[in-house]
């Protein structure tokens, strides 16, 4: 039997009052139950304009096309069909890429899994060229990390200083000579190749590790004339869920994750053996993870679910139902609501208080830089120190969000007493009991 969208949240259900108008149609036309397509015919072209951008960014144009284009008025009809198109070319091209690194690595015996992108299909999009994907992601184990990286080297990849990272090396890129031409559906950008040395951060995460045997049960998988391992389906759906949940932590929730996520949900509602096998491959701790991630997936996109998968939600402690009800709703559109309130659902995934107060302070009172591209950079006769120069960019940078973190220093603390403060009418319990 398969439980209503709403059957897991039980009473304190997510509110979505403080969306946008054009973010709120979209999340109702996508609905994958009750949901309300026509509402897209209300928007004015000015809120089309901004539905669009934020489809864009969120990845999920190609999506809105594919289910609600026959609600759509002629320009953006016109406007998305375009989008598709170029979609399409661009994941022949994709594969071509893999292909050309499949080859390359078999002769030297590189290992490796392809994680997220067509590895994704079916289950998670109705067809892999509604993915916008722009990277190839591999995970190596460590003895294949070195080797990959020379044969990425020999066939003209190399490394883009585009920041830090904690899951994977910096983003390779061939040269091309391609040219940003102001279409993010280009086919004819290069694509990128991430190599992950790990499938969860734990030393940011503060909890985990919850993907040990992900690489020991990988398995193998074909899309279209596409052949090449990958990680098996349970354990795929698990990386998608903590991929979200990674997100929403690091206040950079992307809303293609949480449909795709909730589409399979969705498309997996009646399936007893595949819910068996996830419950018996994951750990209590690694479920209740996850299961944060699957109660924002049903909110948003109002998907059935297994009872395996409304019980995981329904034993979520109070506190964390408490915080997805008051403030997830932020996290579904972070460009204009700048905040750290993810906070205080991180501290309470987290067993330690050692670690719970670390990352109170880092996020608070954060003291390290994402470094932009061009800080490593070097004048022409190569005399500027590039470490001299990254310290005066840190320095400027640090003192522009000094008022930015000031402010928002009260905000959190304010939101984060409102959950400690237990609701007698209600019977809750603080953020922190029994965690």
């Amino acid at each position: 039997m398969m439980m209503s969208a709403r059957s897991p949240a039980g009473t304190d259900s997510l509110q979505m009052p403080a969306l946008p108008r054009h973010i709120a149609a979209v999340l109702s036309a996508l609905k994958l139950k009750g949901g309300h397509p026509e509402e897209l015919r209300a928007l004015s072209d000015q809120e089309w304009e901004n539905l669009l951008s934020y489809t864009d960014s969120a990845h999920m144009t190609l999506h809105l096309a594919y289910v609600c284009r026959s609600y759509f008025p002629q320009w953006v009809d016109e406007r998305t069909a375009q989008n598709l198109s170029d979609n399409s070319q661009r994941f022949e091209r994709i594969k071509r890429a893999y292909q050309d690194l499949a080859h390359a690595f078999r002769g030297p015996g590189v290992e490796y899994i392809v994680l997220k992108g067509f590895s994704h299909w079916p289950g998670y999009v109705e067809n892999p060229r509604l993915r916008l994907q722009s990277d190839i992601d591999l995970f190596c184990p460590r003895q294949s990390i070195g080797k990959a990286l020379e044969i990425l080297n020999s066939l003209g990849y190399r490394a883009a200083p585009t920041g830090m990272f904690t899951d994977h090396l910096p983003i390779m890129i061939r040269s091309s000579g391609w040219k940003w031409k102001g279409n993010l559906y280009d086919p004819e950008i290069p694509a990128h190749v991430e190599i992950h040395h790990q499938l969860w951060g734990r030393d940011r995460a503060h909890f985990g590790p919850f993907t040990d045997d992900f690489w020991r049960r990988r398995s193998t998988r074909q899309v279209e004339d596409l052949t090449f391992p990958t990680l098996n389906w349970v354990d795929t759906l698990s990386f998608a869920a903590l991929q979200v949940l990674r997100d929403l932590l690091n206040h950079g929730l992307s809303t293609h994750k949480v449909y795709e996520l909730a589409r399979f949900l969705h498309m997996n509602a009646n399936d007893p053996v595949f819910w068996r096998d996830w419950k018996n491959l994951h750990e209590p701790v690694a479920r209740r993870a996850e299961a944060v991630a699957f109660r924002l997936a049903v909110e948003c996109f109002g998907c059935d679910v297994h009872p395996i998968v409304a019980q995981e939600i329904e034993m979520l402690p109070t506190p964390m139902r408490r915080w997805m009800r008051e403030y997830s709703t932020s996290a579904l559109n972070p460009v204009e609501n700048m905040n750290k309130d993810a906070v205080w659902l991180h501290i309470a995934l987290i067993q330690s208080l050692r670690d719970k107060l670390a990352v109170f302070f880092r996020e608070l009172i954060p003291t390290k830089l994402k470094v932009d591209p061009d800080t490593t950079s070097v004048t022409d006769d190569g005399e500027l120190n590039a470490h001299a120069l990254r310290s005066v960019r840190y320095v400027s940078y640090a003192l522009t969000r000094i008022p930015f973190h000031a402010m928002l220093i009260p905000i959190t603390l304010w939101h984060g007493l409102r959950l400690y403060i237990p609701r007698r009418r209600t019977g809750e319990t603080p953020l922190m009991d029994g965690l």
